[in-house]
């Protein structure tokens, strides 16, 4: 990676914001893994919180029923340390690759608002004037916008 680039990521100050955004978001999600019961828990792969709304995602339509009747119980432990979260919502998501169910919790990051994260890459690159990184960082939110 150019020293550069390097810069940027750990010093541009949007992109220090996502960085811990994904973060917080990473530790939420090993916290609600650990309160479901196997194997629901394996099949909870992503977090976001709007204001005070929770939204999980499951990686079907089955499993996120199954993750609605737990969402009360989350609801209570959350409240604990997250006491601004007032509601659940739980959707279905699906995995795009299979081998991705058996993946540690950590690398779910990758799964984490793909399209706000490339939004944000984006508007960020808007700022930089070294032409070489400015194209990088729009192809990268590009890439991520569309897959």
């Amino acid at each position: 990676m150019s020293a550069s680039l390097q810069h940027y990521l750990t010093h541009h100050p949007s992109l220090r914001q996502l960085r811990s955004v994904i973060l917080q978001q990473q530790d939420l999600l090993h916290q609600i893994q650990h309160w479901l019961p196997m194997p629901l828990s394996s099949h909870c792969h992503s977090v976001a919180l709007q204001q005070t709304r929770l939204i999980l995602a499951a990686d079907s339509p089955v499993w996120a029923d199954q993750l609605r009747y737990q969402t009360p119980g989350l609801l209570h432990h959350l409240r604990t340390t997250h006491p601004s979260i007032a509601t659940i919502k739980v959707c279905s998501r699906p995995v795009l690759n299979p081998s991705d169910l058996i993946r540690p919790a950590t690398s779910c990051v990758q799964h984490l608002h793909v399209h706000s994260s490339a939004q944000l890459i984006n508007d960020s690159a808007q700022y930089i004037e070294d032409p070489t990184l400015n194209t990088a960082l729009k192809k990268l939110a590009h890439t991520l916008s569309h897959g």
